[in-house]
């Protein structure tokens, strides 16, 4: 006979939550992101000391081998109250940036919460692998109504592009036609009528990458 459990080990008695304002921003914009620490129980907790680091993810060699490096570090210090706190983080190139949130507990235990954003512009990272493409798509919010307008951050691996973004529930709702130029672009697309609870996007792309060396 056999059995077997799992148990939850909290990292400390703290933990930092991290909402930014949007999915994605445009180079030279600031990153805001609201900030709160709780308790075990999901309770605010206030006069904690939280450091929030951002920094843009890119791929270099480093003694023969490649390695994800940290590049455009920017920081802020904040005391968490009981309600949020707004941090702005400073972007400087386009590319995929990293935040990470740091609390201390009484006991000096660390707790770290780390999350992903795009920031939009020329000089995105290149693919330097042969392995099969693929298209990020990002919505600029959580959630949407019917009828409302929907940006789509299209993160292609190759551009100029001719695309197809689809919507589809039980069906195709929605299809249209459009062109990029870069390889962070938006499309914004209507979300139809009788869309709710959930309607699933799809963007599909024409293309072509060089790949040297």
């Amino acid at each position: 006979w056999a059995a077997q459990t799992s148990v939850l080990v909290h990292p400390g008695d703290l933990y930092v939550g991290l909402r930014p304002e949007k999915t994605f921003v445009r180079a030279g914009d600031q990153i805001a992101v609201d900030v709160v620490v709780s308790d075990l129980d999901g309770l605010s907790v206030p006069g904690k000391k939280v450091t929030v680091r951002s920094a843009r993810l890119d791929w270099d060699q480093v003694a023969g081998e490649m390695k994800e490096l940290e590049k455009d570090v920017e920081s802020c210090e904040l005391t968490s109250l009981a309600d949020v706190v707004r941090c702005q983080l400073r972007t400087r190139e386009a590319g995929r940036y990293r935040l990470l949130a740091t609390v201390v507990d009484q006991h000096g235990r660390k707790s770290q919460t780390e999350l992903f954003l795009y920031v939009l512009g020329d000089g995105m990272p290149a693919e330097r692998g042969l392995e099969r493409n693929a298209v990020r798509v990002v919505a600029d919010k959580a959630e949407y109504r019917p009828g409302e307008t929907a940006e789509l951050l299209v993160v292609a691996p190759f551009a100029p592009a001719e695309g197809v973004v689809s919507l589809g529930r039980q069906g195709l709702a929605h299809l249209a036609r459009f062109s990029i130029t870069s390889k962070t672009e938006t499309v914004r697309v209507q979300i139809p009528d009788g869309s709710h609870p959930v309607i699933a996007a799809r963007v599909d792309l024409v293309g072509s990458a060089t790949r040297e060396n």
